[in-house]
């Protein structure tokens, strides 16, 4: 008995099981799309650096209402920065989702050996780019001078970084950040982009419409049934890992 009428039995399997694959790998990649970042604890490999960053930020801030009134555990509520357990100021966010104050940052990145590529404080991974992630409190009444100050390192980071080779895994790992980022620049004005790669998202993403709604496909649906949605869903995921490389590209032009 066929399971999917005239196909083998062999290749209706294969079509099934890479189906449930692709499905599970979308659903996760939309999940940590839609889903804000889970409340960052500091890894104990870092705790060390970070405690050091610390008591270097609160030297410099006893005369602050709130500088000897910091917390001492390792958990920050999610608008807090896991290094000085404040409100964000100025944050940046890595491919790793968790986000920081742009000076506490820059203080733990300096800790690092010259031309050393940094691992976040939190979960320990690589760090290979940074995003901006400004409030409208910051850009209204924040200082001009750190702004600019934070820009300029964000800048560095990427220049330095984003460059570098970068495997499947990690391309794939990092889509959810990269693709939101994609839509705050497209849709939300966070920052400029040239026309013509606007332009290039547009035609790509009208193609890959087309593609998913036309039904000549690879394989079609009215033989193959639901499982034909199979080669729609690997066109997505490749045009989804495309668009992330070319912000990731942006951000080392915009450097």
């Amino acid at each position: 008995m066929e399971i999917i009428s005239g196909l083998e039995n062999s290749i209706s399997l294969v079509l099934i099981l890479s189906s449930i694959i692709v499905a599970v790998f979308l659903v996760s990649l939309i999940r940590r799309f839609m889903s804000p970042s889970e409340i960052p604890q500091i890894h104990p490999e870092s705790e060390q650096t970070v405690n050091e960053v610390r008591q270097s930020r609160a030297a410099r801030s006893r005369c602050t209402s709130n500088g000897d009134s910091a917390p001492s555990s390792n958990i920050a509520e999610v608008d807090d920065c896991p290094i000085c357990l404040e409100d964000l100021k100025f944050a940046v966010e890595t491919n790793c989702r968790h986000r920081f104050c742009g000076e506490c940052f820059y203080a733990y990145w300096q800790r690092f050996p010259p031309l050393s590529q940094p691992n976040c404080p939190v979960c320990r991974s690589q760090l290979r780019f940074l995003l901006k992630r400004f409030t409208p409190t910051d850009l209204d009444t924040g200082d001009p001078a750190e702004r600019s100050e934070v820009e300029s390192r964000v800048a560095i980071f990427n220049r330095r970084f984003s460059g570098n080779p970068v495997s499947l895994m990690d391309q794939i790992r990092d889509l959810p950040v990269l693709l939101r980022y994609c839509w705050r620049v497209m849709f939300e004005g966070e920052a400029g982009i040239s026309c013509l790669l606007r332009l290039r998202l547009i035609v790509l993403f009208l193609f890959v419409f087309f593609y998913v709604i036309s039904p000549l496909d690879i394989f079609p649906e009215s033989i193959v049934g639901v499982f034909g949605l199979l080669d729609d869903c690997l066109v997505c995921l490749v045009f989804f890992i495309y668009v992330a490389a070319l912000f990731r590209g942006h951000l080392i032009a915009d450097a």
